[in-house]
């Protein structure tokens, strides 16, 4: 339960502050997340790598049905022919490995003060 929580407060935090600031501030938020809650490396890896992939793969699934899979598709052919679906999620294991790795580092400067 502890763990679900920690995945929604990162999630929360990182949509709001995908408003104000560029791309990376999923990692700020994934970091002080895992800095204030977690207590183990691999969970603070495994809730960052989780929250931003549902958080990515959401956006990029919802951005795809808005526009009929247009985009996708053109960007998949870029891609020599990569499907919507393989799009959507290389979106959100790119993003689960920088919240993954985000999460490693918030744990780490927890450890370091």
């Amino acid at each position: 339960m502890k763990i679900i929580i920690r995945i929604v407060a990162i999630m929360i935090l990182g949509y709001l502050l995908q408003f104000v600031m560029p791309w990376w501030s999923i990692a700020l938020a994934t970091m002080v997340v895992t800095y204030i809650l977690n207590k183990n490396y691999w969970v603070s890896f495994i809730v960052g790598f989780f929250a931003v992939l549902l958080l990515w793969g959401g956006f990029a699934l919802l951005r795809d049905l808005a526009n009929e899979s247009l985009l996708s598709a053109q960007v998949g052919d870029l891609l020599q022919g990569l499907p919507t679906i393989a799009l959507i999620a290389l979106t959100g294991i790119i993003g689960g490995l920088v919240g993954g790795l985000s999460g490693l580092v918030g744990h780490s400067a927890r450890e370091l003060i």
